[in-house]
């Protein structure tokens, strides 16, 4: 069938550190993945396909220009999560996050050595 729409449907919440205003226009840009895709049939044989997409972050949230401060309600767990998961895709690892942290637990003067530049 040929789809005749794409449509991003997005959900989840955020917390601000200032008010927002009805009625007004917010540039938002957002870290998140898409969770689910559904069809629709339309009358005419096409299909409307929707991307259900849940944020992870809101990196920046600005209205005339400024920047709105918004809250990171992730927690270092799930930041440390999403950062395997992007290296994951990036690098083709079949690695499990729970393998890496144990390879990084076993290693772990390596890894501090690398990080602080000792030899």
């Amino acid at each position: 069938m040929e789809v005749n729409d794409h449509i991003l449907a997005v959900s989840g919440k955020a917390s601000t550190l200032e008010p927002l205003e009805n009625g007004q226009d917010y540039t938002v840009t957002i870290t998140g993945e898409v969770r689910t895709t559904s069809d629709s049939i339309n009358d005419d044989g096409t299909i409307n396909r929707t991307y259900r997409f849940k944020p992870r972050t809101i990196d920046n949230l600005v209205h005339e220009g400024k920047t709105i401060k918004v809250k990171d309600k992730n927690s270092t767990s799930q930041k440390n999560r999403a950062v395997h998961e992007f290296w994951k895709l990036e690098h083709s690892s079949p690695l499990t996050y729970e393998e890496v942290w144990q390879r990084i637990r076993s290693n772990y003067g390596m890894v501090m050595d690398f990080l602080y530049g000792n030899k």
